[in-house]
């Protein structure tokens, strides 16, 4: 029953502060931005498309270097001229800095909560499962 998922609501007044953070290795400052489903997926089609091409050694690990350097907006207050300029940023970041950056990312919690929790008949047991509410959720006919 969607009624009863929990949800967040995007705080716009303290969300700017979230996505400004000082690296703690580095001491850059670094402007953060929220990432949509739409750029994820784009990233993604890429990926596989060079992957399947045969262009890429490892793809998990571009994929996930190309998402995370996505939510880079500026460093110290400049923008990155090039996607690649970005990339070799997080390619040459410390794990104290890119921890930093996840935890501030993870702080932003907003929309619906997609733990579902349901009982085993069997064993009876509960279990956590993730809903995924795709657009189709909501135009079922088409």
């Amino acid at each position: 029953d969607i009624t009863k998922m929990e949800y967040n609501i995007l705080d716009l007044d303290t969300l700017d502060e979230k996505l400004e953070v000082t690296l703690p290795a580095s001491g850059d400052k670094v402007k953060l931005k929220l990432v949509s489903q739409g750029e994820i997926d784009a990233i993604e089609k890429e990926v596989k498309r060079e992957a399947d091409r045969g262009k890429l050694k490892d793809p998990e690990g571009w994929l996930f270097l190309k998402k995370f350097a996505n939510v880079l907006d500026t460093v110290n207050g400049e923008s990155f001229e090039t996607e690649a300029d970005k990339i070799n940023y997080v390619r040459n970041m410390s794990m104290r800095d890119s921890n930093k950056i996840n935890k501030a990312m993870s702080e932003i919690k907003f929309g619906i909560d997609q733990r579902l929790y349901f009982e085993c008949q069997h064993c009876h047991e509960e279990m956590e499962v993730t809903g995924y509410i795709a657009p189709e959720f909501f135009h079922p006919d088409e």
